[in-house]
């Protein structure tokens, strides 16, 4: 998806912090970064889409389920 960026939860990896300084600015200058945790990955592209039709072009998704990877993905290819 042109213009997102999709950030990984870094603060509970001990250790490891991103290296990318444009991601970490684009982070900075966020108001809001929405959390998603999806228990399917079949929505993804479409809460993407939504996201970012609103005016929220960072988003971190979480992996506290099983599709989280696939959740990524697939609004990375949105």
């Amino acid at each position: 998806m042109a213009g997102v960026t999709l950030a990984l939860s870094w603060k509970r990896r001990p250790g490891w912090k991103p290296t990318d300084p444009a991601i970490m600015e684009k982070l900075r200058q966020s108001l809001v970064v929405p959390v998603v945790s999806l228990q399917e990955s079949s929505g993804a592209a479409a809460l993407a889409a939504a996201l970012v039709e609103g005016g929220l072009t960072t988003i971190e998704v979480v992996f506290r389920t099983a599709c989280a990877e696939e959740v990524l993905r697939r609004m990375a290819q949105a």
